[in-house]
């Protein structure tokens, strides 16, 4: 069986630049067995490089899909724009035109944390380009104290940062190729995005990897600040201004202005319901706790009117080291379903945490037939 592999590259997306990995060889675009790209969105503080591990494991995937990973704005090896008063418009409109540019017509969406809330604002506004959704560790609602502290944080990194233009990468794209960890930003780095790489990489994971999985740990630590203070703080604000502790509380939500001056729809009060979605959560995540994902799933199975399954695919399933058992799941089997995995052990970083078991949910949503 061929191993996947990445090529690197820089797209260029007005006067911005882009960093993508693009899975090769690139499956036949007419072949009956082809499906539609994946596209992967990493996590506020993250990059592309958080999906390698998990997607090599999985190298069946890329022979039906190709894999797309980016570093969003200021991450990764994507240069900072500048933009502070970044909202989550641009982020989708950065979505969009990357699309655009790579010429996908239409695309399957793996979403981390808070970037969740771009892949569901996509779906929403362009059904037709959007095959299906999974969301792992969605932020969807946040307490009033929790999302002003972190609100807090971001001005406080912001007030701190040195500036907004990171020096260019020396690396050349062969040796982007193959990168499998992040460089750290050679700018200085505030001691509050310091802080924050140390916080997140122990707090933000289960109590078994923090025991037993010191590589998890460093790789958080790395992703973190390998991200450029001034966009991790602007990207943070932008999404957490998403997040709501009740339908209204939402600055995006129906209490509110839901239009963007584009026409865009910005209710995320509303969950896409023409696709299917599957919502993947940590059994120790404190951001994206079970019972909030569960709230969000029943939510979605009220409004298509959904049924339980009583047995089906992977998505029923939660791998708990080699074994498996049962866990709640729904769709009318019409390719519109909801579904959620709870996954044991593991925090805010299933893949970091569990990249095997990460890979094989991803490979058995990738390859499920929707009709």
């Amino acid at each position: 069986m061929s191993q996947t592999s990445f090529t690197s590259k820089f797209v260029s997306i007005g006067q911005r630049s882009i960093h993508v990995r693009l899975s090769e060889p690139a499956p036949p675009p007419n072949a009956p067995t082809t499906k539609p790209p994946v596209i992967f969105l990493h996590a506020v503080g993250s990059n592309s490089s958080s999906w390698v591990t998990p997607l090599l494991m999985a190298p069946q995937l890329a022979q039906h899909r190709q894999l797309v990973l980016f570093d969003s704005d200021g991450h990764g090896l994507s240069p900072w724009s500048g933009r502070d008063q970044m909202t989550v418009v641009d982020l989708l409109h950065d979505l969009l035109a990357l699309l655009n540019e790579l010429q996908f017509r239409q695309v399957a969406i793996v979403a981390h944390s808070l970037f969740c809330h771009v892949a569901s604002l996509f779906a929403l506004n362009f059904p037709a380009r959007t095959d299906k959704l999974l969301f792992l560790h969605p932020i969807r609602y946040l307490t009033d104290a929790m999302r002003g502290a972190l609100l807090s944080q971001a001005s406080h990194i912001r007030s701190m940062s040195p500036g907004n233009s990171p020096p260019s990468s020396p690396l050349s794209p062969s040796m982007m190729s193959r990168m499998t960890l992040p460089p750290i930003r050679p700018a200085s780095t505030p001691a509050a995005l310091s802080s924050i790489a140390v916080t997140t990489s122990t707090s933000s994971i289960s109590r078994h990897s923090l025991q037993t999985n010191y590589s998890a740990q460093s790789l958080i630590h790395r992703l973190v600040l390998s991200t450029h203070p001034s966009a991790y703080a602007a990207t943070q604000k932008a999404l957490v201004r998403c997040c709501f502790s009740s339908p209204l509380a939402s600055e995006y939500s129906a209490g509110s202005s839901s239009t963007s001056p584009s026409g865009l729809n910005l209710n995320v009060n509303v969950t896409p319901q023409h696709c299917e979605m599957l919502i993947v959560g940590g059994e120790e995540d404190d951001l994206a706790s079970p019972e909030l994902l569960r709230a969000w799933v029943e939510e979605v199975q009220l409004q298509r009117g959904q049924h339980e399954f009583e047995s089906g695919w992977g998505g029923q399933e939660v791998w708990r080291k080699g074994k498996r058992s049962r866990t709640s799941g729904s769709g009318a089997g019409n390719g519109s379903g909801v579904k959620e995995i709870i996954l044991k052990d593991v925090g805010h970083w299933a893949c970091v945490e569990e990249p095997l078991q990460m890979s094989r949910i991803l490979l058995s949503w990738g390859m499920r037939n929707d009709q």
